[in-house]
């Protein structure tokens, strides 16, 4: 008799029968932690294959309430054996983002240092912090929370996105130790912190980081100085800056979405630039920038707190005489630009920059203009 039907006769399942790398594979292509964990009722043989499993993705159901979904969240991560894990992810689905399903920081605390202890390959948090009222008006109070950011030293990726609409979260890194593995790093939402700790952070605690973006409001310090010698693509949407120096010699991509009041970048190796808003050569200067690059995106979009930027005569503002500089001084320093992007949100005509553009920039390099819902509208009349 062979070994399968063996295993048949003594009643046990042929999947039951696989090694538990196989196991692993079938249960995380689940996509969800939770119903992994509901494996262990099958059998003793499933009852902790579970635990052992390389990816962790704990989603918020539908039907979950906060107590519920942390309680899930709690129990997983409690009765988790293996000593290592790639993947550690809980979120809420964006969705759910309109539904009240907060998470108190002090519960998230806890998932954190248990990614301290476990995650070497990615961690994602996605999640809401709970909305607060005055009633009976319903007024929306902004209140703050302060979160604490361990030292990940062996995640490779840490993407960080708090949604909360009546909270403010001022993240706070841990003052010492290294994110030694770290080579990727997002963070997002209604985060808040201090231009001193986002330094700090990526010029001191994080030697290997590569991609970088953060989309953040700046308190307490407002100036931001990031030096780094591994940083290869950079996104910075940060409100609320005063200074902005960047001194990255292995940058290759940069988008910088709110303008600081003064800006000093140097980065001789830049391929892509995305500037969004106005420039002003006086206090934006790019030093050692335009011989590597071949793609250059300007948007002019300058809105913020859901209102446009007016200027002194209450009209839309247009492109102006500095923001041309702009494209001017990288395009001319720039002997392989392929690409000008150009993005107008107010739907300007690009009739009266036609002249200009072509004035401006060498006959090969391709001039595209966008409308503000992202159509190409023709630069030359056919």
């Amino acid at each position: 008799m062979g070994q399968v039907q063996r295993r048949c006769c003594s009643g046990e399942d042929r999947i039951s029968g696989l090694p538990d790398e196989l196991l692993h594979v079938i249960l995380v292509r689940l996509g969800s932690a939770h119903a992994a964990a509901r494996s262990s009722v099958l059998s003793r043989h499933w009852r902790h294959v579970w635990a052992h499993l390389p990816e962790l993705r704990l989603v918020a159901p539908r039907e979950a309430t906060p107590a519920s979904f942390i309680n899930t969240v709690d129990a997983t991560l409690g009765g988790y054996l293996a000593p290592t894990l790639e993947h550690l992810g809980v979120s809420i689905s964006t969705d759910e983002l309109d539904r009240d399903l907060g998470i108190p920081a002090g519960r998230i605390a806890p998932w954190l240092h248990f990614a301290v202890e476990h995650v070497v390959g990615e961690l994602y948090l996605y999640l809401r912090l709970p909305q607060w009222f005055v009633q009976p008006e319903s007024v929306v109070i902004r209140e703050e929370v302060v979160l604490e950011l361990p030292v990940c030293e062996r995640a490779k990726q840490i993407r960080f996105f708090v949604a909360a609409y009546a909270l403010a979260t001022w993240l706070r890194p841990q003052a010492s130790g290294l994110f030694m593995a770290l080579t990727c790093l997002k963070k997002g939402g209604y985060v808040r912190m201090e231009g001193s700790d986002i330094t700090a952070l990526v010029c001191t605690q994080c030697p290997c980081l590569r991609d970088l973006s953060l989309s953040i409001e700046l308190i307490v310090n407002f100036d931001v100085s990031i030096s780094s010698n591994s940083l290869c693509t950079m996104v910075l949407h940060v409100s609320e800056t005063r200074r902005l120096e960047v001194v990255a010699p292995k940058l290759e991509e940069i988008t910088v979405i709110i303008q600081p009041i003064e800006a000093h970048i140097s980065a001789p190796k830049l391929v892509k630039v995305s500037w969004h808003g106005a420039y002003d050569p006086h206090l934006h200067r790019f030093v050692d920038v335009g011989r590597t690059l071949q793609l250059l995106r300007t948007f002019y979009h300058v809105a913020t707190h859901g209102r446009s930027f007016l200027n002194e005569t209450n009209k839309l503002p247009k492109y102006s005489h500095e923001q041309m500089q702009l494209v001017e001084f990288l395009s001319c320093n720039a002997g392989n630009l392929k690409r000008l992007l150009i993005k107008d949100d107010f739907c300007h005509s690009p009739k009266d920059l036609r002249e200009k553009f072509h004035s401006i920039c060498h006959p090969n390099v391709k001039v595209e203009y966008y409308s503000r819902k992202g159509r190409q509208v023709p630069l030359i009349e056919s």
